[in-house]
């Protein structure tokens, strides 16, 4: 046993215990790393997910303005085609 010992210098194993920190300090960067993408592109998908939300809601609120003024165009277009200034006051009130 301790000629196996003496044939492992200190000194050679101090080169190894440098790159098992190298290899763990690289480790632990890469992580740091693919947390920061990670997090940026989580945040990049909330985002988008709220957009995708609110463009429904928005397109409900247009169609809902433009339901009373295409009544109002078909009522000025039945006014207009006989005559009857009366019928179209009637219904835009």
């Amino acid at each position: 046993m301790n000629s196996a010992r003496t044939l492992v210098n200190t000194a050679e194993l101090r080169p190894i215990e440098r790159k098992i920190q190298a290899v763990f300090v690289s480790g632990l960067f890469v992580l740091g790393l693919l947390r920061a993408v990670s997090y940026s592109g989580i945040e990049e998908l909330l985002e988008r997910l709220a957009w995708a939300e609110h463009g429904p809601r928005v397109m409900d609120t247009v169609r809902g303005m433009f339901g009373p003024v295409a009544e109002a165009g078909a009522a000025w277009r039945g006014s207009e085609t006989t005559g009857n200034q009366g019928s179209a006051n009637a219904q835009a009130d």
